[in-house]
């Protein structure tokens, strides 16, 4: 019996063994995520960042969209997350303001999908402040502080460091996801988005391994 109840265990190791290494393969660097040849700042000493970045005219980034909700759900509290809009032409810079006047206003979670649903869904332009201002004010965002917002100094700083931070992670198309500085993955990379926030936790734990910190 115990000889049985010995093999029993052994062989549950070996398959639970087993499945480590094959999830540890099933990703690799260069085909399903890229490693940066420089690395930035990362979470600091306690966090794991994992970074979006994103543009409201993308359709790509609002069919990513609901898996990053559901990837928000159930993230550990110490990842930090963060979004930064792609500013790649001059014609974007009105959507990173717009996003950034939401942070602002502390309303990113009140009227941040409601851009992406009126372009994509609703096909309504979003071209000028005026117009996403009339977007989010139906979330109930004061049109008035927004466009405000839009305008102000701070968020013109935000949106200029947003295409620093663009150059320095080598992002050359969107939806991209960046994890702690270090590495980078995209849908082109994953093939698709439920196996791209797979990637996204995969290289998170191995971030937090690396820095020796508890996921939780």
């Amino acid at each position: 019996m115990k000889t049985a109840r010995l093999y029993s265990f052994l062989t549950l190791f070996c398959i639970s063994l087993f499945s480590l290494n094959a999830s540890a393969a099933e990703y690799s660097v260069g085909k399903h995520y890229t490693q940066l040849g420089t690395p930035q700042a990362d979470g600091g000493s306690e966090q794991v960042e994992v970074i979006e970045f994103f543009w409201y005219g993308c359709p790509h980034c609002y069919n990513f969209e609901p898996h990053v909700n559901k990837w928000l759900d159930k993230k550990p509290a110490n990842v930090k997350f963060t979004r930064v809009p792609a500013v790649f032409r001059p014609s974007w810079q009105v959507h990173a303001q717009a996003y950034y006047a939401l942070e602002t206003l502390g309303a990113v979670d009140q009227a941040h999908e409601a851009i992406f649903n009126a372009t994509h869904r609703d096909k309504k332009s979003i071209d000028t402040p005026e117009a996403i201002a009339a977007i989010v004010a139906k979330e109930g965002v004061d049109p008035e502080a927004f466009k405000k917002a839009m305008r102000s100094f701070t968020v013109q700083v935000k949106v200029k460091q947003a295409a620093k931070m663009l150059r320095a992670y080598q992002v050359n198309g969107v939806p991209a996801v960046a994890v702690n500085g270090r590495y980078k993955t995209s849908g082109r990379e994953a093939g698709n988005y439920p196996t791209m926030t797979k990637i996204m936790d995969y290289l998170v734990e191995q971030e937090a391994q690396r820095k020796n910190i508890t996921l939780k």
